[in-house]
This record gives structure tokens, sequence and C-alpha cells, in this order.
């Protein structure tokens, strides 16, 4: 008898011998060609590693991971053994490699699932840390627990875990604390102002022999994605990007507030009348906002925000609006002051906000 059997290449941290072996065997009696790994150095096989130096262990792990990926070549799909969720740096380079050659990923737990419980983890153990913020190693956590949960927040994976919980996709039984913007938000910002607690900014009106500066501003507003190259700092001069600095300050709806911190203006918020990206009509402002990178999330463009909308009401506007690129998180950061999405297109969001 010759059959046609599926080959699989199970990937994931070693440490989970006991998952390993059980996933093995199910899939084998399930007619399927399983290939594993050839040693757990996490969990059995730690005397490998006992008499190696430097040189030759990380020589060593080089090739053994260059060797999981030709067993990846080998299969026909990978399943991930993600024990609670977690999926290691190796494993996730295993994925993305197998996903790169076209090979099905599985997960032996529900990956959505498993990963909103591991960010909830977190969440929880980042609220517990800022409550009891004394213990230095709990600090060392709390930062490493805050970096995640960040770059969780600003990811397309938490929008997406977002919409499945909005469509009801969610167990009614999930813990998902980390999927309300308000739960999340809340922790970053107690550390923000845990992290730079004498660092407050002072937000006021620009001053005339300012107004230069926001040609840098525009600059640093410009949204560059992960790995393209930054554009010339020239292109400010553009005709579709000076409408937002030329003479400014000489039309009426004309309006800018700067943070000013340790005696240097950091960031900076303006509104204009203008036919730019997010023009609306011309009774509604348009807002243009950025910082200096070594400024960015410390809470200070919220607060830029919040002041400069508080401003145009004061000055009878009803409303303002922008453009984002659908990928920038700061996307985030506006729909909390206020802003949604009144039109969109392959690249930008167009956001009004009611004042």
């Amino acid at each position: 008898m010759v059959e046609e059997y599926k080959v699989i290449t199970l990937c994931g941290s070693t440490r989970f011998k006991d998952e390993f072996l059980e996933a093995q065997k199910r899939l084998t009696l399930e007619g399927n060609i399983v290939i594993s790994v050839g040693l757990f150095g996490h969990s059995g096989d730690n005397e490998v590693w006992e008499n190696m130096d430097e040189g030759t262990l990380t020589k060593t792990k080089e090739m053994l991971d260059d060797m999981h990926k030709r067993k990846i070549d080998m299969a026909d799909e990978i399943y991930v053994i993600n024990v609670g969720g977690y999926i290691g740096e190796s494993t996730k380079s295993e994925i993305e490699y197998a996903k790169a050659t076209g090979k099905p990923v599985r997960y032996l737990e529900d990956e959505r699932i498993q990963r909103i419980r591991y960010y909830e983890g977190l969440l929880r153990e980042a609220t517990t840390v800022l409550d009891n913020p004394d213990n230095k190693e709990n600090i060392k956590r709390l930062v490493q627990c805050v970096s995640e949960l960040s770059e969780y927040y600003g990811s397309q994976t938490w929008k997406e875990d977002f919409a499945a919980d909005e469509a009801g996709e969610l167990p009614p039984d999930l813990e998902r604390g980390i999927l309300s913007e308000d739960g999340i938000y809340n922790v970053l910002e107690r550390y923000r102002e845990m992290t730079y607690p004498t660092h407050t900014p002072h937000i006021r009106p620009i001053l005339p022999d300012e107004i230069p500066l926001l040609k840098d501003f525009l600059y640093e507003a410009i949204f560059i994605p992960e790995g393209a190259e930054a554009p010339g700092r020239d292109i400010v001069e553009q005709p579709e990007l000076r409408v937002y600095t030329d003479d400014f300050g000489s039309r009426e709806g004309d309006h800018c507030l700067v943070a000013e911190q340790d005696g240097q203006v950091v960031g900076a918020v303006w509104s204009r009348i203008m036919d730019d990206y997010g023009h609306v009509d011309n009774d509604t402002p348009s807002l243009a906002i950025s910082l200096y990178p070594e400024y960015r999330g410390r809470g200070i463009g919220t607060r830029l925000m919040t002041e400069m909308l508080a401003l145009l009401k004061q000055q009878g506007y009803r409303r303002a609006s922008l453009a984002v690129q659908r990928a920038n998180r700061a996307v985030r950061m506006y729909e909390r002051v206020g802003f949604r999405t009144v039109d969109e297109n392959d690249e930008e969001y167009i956001m009004v906000c009611d004042i």
C-alpha cells in the first residue's frame, strides 16, 4: 500500500517537551508524517550546552535554527506548539518563514484567544506593579510589560482583535480588558506619569519668532512606514505641504500651540483653514501635529490636541478635521480625543472632531 501523507513540521519553544511529544503522537495517529525538533535544549537536553564555549554555542544554535527551516521546507504545513500563547523569537521567525514560503500555519491553541490571554496577563501584571511601585525588580518587569503592551496597542493585530470582539467572535467568558481602549490607555498613561513626573511640558501659544519651527514639525509629521526610507527635509517645500506653513499667522483661523520643556519647543499643533489632505469645508480648520521623536509616547501629543480643540471651541469653531495615514498609530489618540472617520481611501483616514 502506497499512500500520500501530509508532512507536518512542529515548531515552538523546546521548553514544552511534553506538548511536543503529545502533538507528535496525535498527529501521527491522524495519518501525518511528523517532523519534530532534534533535541529539547530547554527541557531535558541541557547537558549539550554545558561544555561549549560561547562561540561554539552561538554557531550550534544558528545551525539548529537553520536546520529547522530546512525541515519547514520539507513540510506541507507547520504546527506551532504555543502553550499559554507563548511564541518566542525563534518560533516567530519560523512562522514568518513558513508564511513567506506559502506553508499553512496551525496552532496547538487558538492563536487569537491565547494572544488576548497573554496580553491580558501583562495588563494585570503592569497594573499590579503600578499600584505597588516600590520594588525595583518589579519596575524592571513593568518596563518590559509596558513595552509589549505599547507595541501590541499600536499594531494592526490589536485592531483585528478589537474588531473580532466587536463582532461577537470571542467567548463571552474571556477576560479582555486589553481590548478596552480605556483599560490599556490608562495603564500606559500611568506609566508615563510615573516615568516623567518632573518633566511635564508647558503648553502655550507659539511666539512670532518660533513660527519657522513649523517647517521642522511639518517634516516630523510625515508618516514613514516601517522599513521605508525617510524623504529629504526639502520635501516640506513642495506646494501641497507649503499650504501648512506659508505666511502662518496671517490668516483668520491660524492658531498654534507648542509644548515647551526645559526651555525647548518639543512639539506643536496648529490649525488653518486650507485646501489640504484633511480639508472638509471652508468653515472647518484642518490640524497638523507632531513632536520630536524623543518626546513621543509621553502623552504630550494628547495634551496638545486636547488644548487645541478647547482653543478652537473658544474661537467659535464647531469642528476640526485632519488626515492621517491608516497605519499610523496616532489614529488611536485621535479617536480618544473625539475624532471619528468620515472618509477614507487606501492610504488615509479623513477624521473630524465635533467641538
